[in-house]
Protein backbone atom coordinates (compact mmCIF):
# COMPACT_ATOMS: atom_id res chain seq x y z
CA UNK A 1 0.00 0.00 0.00
CA UNK A 2 2.01 3.04 -1.25
CA UNK A 3 2.21 6.19 0.42
CA UNK A 4 3.39 9.57 -0.61
CA UNK A 5 3.33 12.97 -1.09
CA UNK A 6 4.78 16.46 -0.40
CA UNK A 7 5.70 18.23 2.13
CA UNK A 8 3.94 17.19 5.14
CA UNK A 9 0.67 16.74 3.05
CA UNK A 10 0.23 13.12 2.54
CA UNK A 11 -1.69 12.84 -0.72
CA UNK A 12 -1.28 8.96 -1.81
CA UNK A 13 -2.53 6.69 1.40
CA UNK A 14 -3.16 2.72 0.84
CA UNK A 15 -3.06 2.64 -3.19
CA UNK A 16 -2.08 -0.91 -4.47
CA UNK A 17 -2.46 -1.25 -8.59
CA UNK A 18 -1.91 -4.51 -10.51
CA UNK A 19 -1.30 -4.56 -13.91
CA UNK A 20 -0.37 -8.27 -15.38
CA UNK A 21 2.32 -8.64 -18.08
CA UNK A 22 1.74 -6.91 -21.39
CA UNK A 23 -1.47 -5.48 -19.49
CA UNK A 24 -2.66 -1.73 -19.78
CA UNK A 25 -4.09 0.29 -17.03
CA UNK A 26 -5.58 3.28 -17.01
CA UNK A 27 -5.77 6.15 -13.83
CA UNK A 28 -8.95 8.57 -13.91
CA UNK A 29 -10.11 10.52 -11.55
CA UNK A 30 -11.40 14.25 -10.80
CA UNK A 31 -8.23 17.23 -11.11
CA UNK A 32 -6.54 16.89 -8.09
CA UNK A 33 -7.06 13.59 -7.01
CA UNK A 34 -3.49 12.19 -6.78
CA UNK A 35 -3.09 10.66 -10.63
CA UNK A 36 -0.19 12.11 -11.31
CA UNK A 37 1.22 12.05 -7.71
CA UNK A 38 0.36 8.40 -7.55
CA UNK A 39 2.72 7.70 -11.36
CA UNK A 40 5.51 10.14 -9.90
CA UNK A 41 5.63 7.67 -6.92
CA UNK A 42 5.94 4.53 -8.91
CA UNK A 43 8.30 5.67 -11.38
CA UNK A 44 10.60 7.34 -8.45
CA UNK A 45 9.91 11.26 -8.80
CA UNK A 46 8.49 11.10 -5.17
CA UNK A 47 9.57 9.27 -2.81
CA UNK A 48 6.80 6.84 -0.62
CA UNK A 49 6.59 7.22 2.47
CA UNK A 50 5.22 3.74 3.27
CA UNK A 51 4.68 0.70 1.48
CA UNK A 52 6.45 -0.64 -1.90
CA UNK A 53 6.55 -0.57 -5.17
CA UNK A 54 7.08 -4.18 -7.33
CA UNK A 55 7.40 -4.35 -11.09
CA UNK A 56 7.58 -7.85 -12.15
CA UNK A 57 7.42 -8.90 -8.97
CA UNK A 58 10.45 -6.99 -7.90
CA UNK A 59 11.04 -4.51 -5.23
CA UNK A 60 12.01 -1.06 -6.80
CA UNK A 61 11.25 1.19 -4.24
CA UNK A 62 14.44 2.38 -3.76
CA UNK A 63 15.68 2.52 -7.36
CA UNK A 64 16.56 5.42 -8.76
CA UNK A 65 14.17 6.58 -11.54
CA UNK A 66 16.98 5.71 -13.89
CA UNK A 67 17.44 2.22 -12.52
CA UNK A 68 13.16 1.91 -12.96
CA UNK A 69 13.16 3.13 -16.77
CA UNK A 70 16.10 0.56 -17.10
CA UNK A 71 13.83 -2.17 -16.16
CA UNK A 72 11.04 -1.28 -18.92
CA UNK A 73 9.00 1.57 -16.21
CA UNK A 74 8.26 4.70 -17.76
CA UNK A 75 6.06 7.78 -17.35
CA UNK A 76 4.90 10.36 -20.12
CA UNK A 77 2.84 13.17 -18.27
CA UNK A 78 -0.08 14.86 -20.84
CA UNK A 79 1.52 13.03 -24.26
CA UNK A 80 3.50 16.34 -24.39
CA UNK A 81 6.56 14.31 -24.40
CA UNK A 82 5.29 12.00 -27.02
CA UNK A 83 5.94 11.23 -30.68
CA UNK A 84 3.76 11.74 -33.08
CA UNK A 85 4.75 9.35 -35.89
CA UNK A 86 4.65 6.39 -33.28
CA UNK A 87 1.27 4.74 -32.22
CA UNK A 88 0.05 4.98 -28.75
CA UNK A 89 1.61 1.27 -27.86
CA UNK A 90 5.06 2.44 -29.61
CA UNK A 91 5.27 5.70 -27.59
Amino acid sequence: DVRTGYGRSEVIHGVSIEVPVDGVAAVMGHNGAGKTTLLRAAVGLLKCTGGKVLFNGDDITKLRPSARVSRGLAYVPQGQQSFGQLTTAEN
